[in-house]
């Protein structure tokens, strides 16, 4: 948004808290914020212009009780909209679906696979929005420097909400291309030797982390673990197939995964006492046209304050190496 006008402000879950600048933002700025279930349990009066629901994980049960509850709090982000007001939710999921049917705000669908509903689809390897009938091309996914079905589906969903706010497409189509995945979350790190470094270390579930190896279109040496949420890590082990070469487990949750991948006949994977060890261990084994994937799948507070300081130990110990 800040390329289109240079006083929005991004707020909410993505670190600086919405009430800090409440008070502060410009009323000619956009603020776009990032909302989460704890944060929307307890919402009045908030009532966004353009509200989104990429997708749903089986995640916070601790605090939610059951899935149907998480789902029904995440889209409360919608609730207080109406007619006037846009919400972008995705078509391939049959959660968002399900929400829909609640919506008083103008349902806008992003999806890779149907080309026919209003909003944004993903076709021949290129983002298109089909709004009020007319049909325009945004850009060509491999203009991108982030990978993946699902940083597309991110991208059509950021493509609809700047359109609606009358951003103009040339301008969602270059901060597009510039931009190289928030921290954390499939984050280009570098390319050493000719292996590509990933930090994936906000998936903390295994449904984060079947996307992100999903994205792998090269040999990927891919490291996880850390502490578990009694989450079924057999899908995520399943989509190991023709992409992961060796899996370097790590943290409280090893033998839980260990047993997961034997049950799933995946025998190339090694324990590792320390994080450090487990990257370490990764760089010294990388080819040339290999990748070294950070995806956890795990909670990382058995051995960090979060998956922030993760990451950030990851890349130093890459970019040292």
């Amino acid at each position: 948004m800040k390329a289109h006008n240079h006083l929005s402000e991004m707020v909410g879950n993505v670190g600086i808290a919405f009430s800090e600048r409440a008070k502060k933002i410009d009323p000619r700025g956009i603020c776009v914020a990032e909302a989460s279930s704890f944060q929307l349990e307890t919402i009045d009066t908030f009532k966004p212009k353009v509200s989104a629901i990429l997708n749903f994980a089986l995640d916070h049960l601790d605090r939610h009780g059951t899935f149907e509850n998480y789902v029904n709090i995440k889209g409360k982000i919608f609730e207080n909209q109406d007619e006037s007001d846009y919400v972008v939710l995705n078509y391939d999921n049959e959660d968002c679906k399900r929400l829909a049917t609640r919506a008083k705000a103008k349902v806008l669908w992003f999806s890779t696979n149907n080309y026919e509903l209003e909003g944004a689809f993903l076709k021949d390897n290129a983002i298109y929005i089909n709004i009020d009938g007319e049909v325009k091309h945004a850009l060509d996914v491999n203009e991108l420097k982030i990978v993946g079905n699902h940083n597309y589906e991110n991208a059509m969903a950021a493509t609809l909400m700047a359109h609606v706010m009358d951003v103009p497409m040339d301008t969602i189509a270059k901060s597009l291309k510039n931009f190289g995945g928030i921290a954390h979350r499939m984050e280009y790190v570098c390319t050493k030797n000719g292996t590509m470094y990933y930090n994936d270390s906000k998936a903390t579930n295994p449904e984060s982390a079947i996307k992100a190896v999903q994205s792998m279109d090269r040999p990927t040496l891919l490291i996880g673990g850390g502490r578990g949420k009694d989450a079924d890590y057999n899908s995520w082990i399943q989509n190991f197939a023709g992409v992961v070469r060796k899996f370097y487990i790590t943290g409280e949750a090893s033998d839980i995964l260990e047993k997961a991948c034997l049950e799933q006949n995946f025998y190339s994977f090694e324990k590792y006492e320390s994080f450090e060890e487990a990257v370490k261990a990764a760089i010294r084994e990388a080819k040339d046209g290999e990748t070294v994937l950070l995806s956890p799948a795990c909670a990382s507070y058995d051995m960090f304050k979060d998956y922030e300081e993760r990451g950030n130990i990851f890349k130093k110990i890459v970019n040292e190496a």
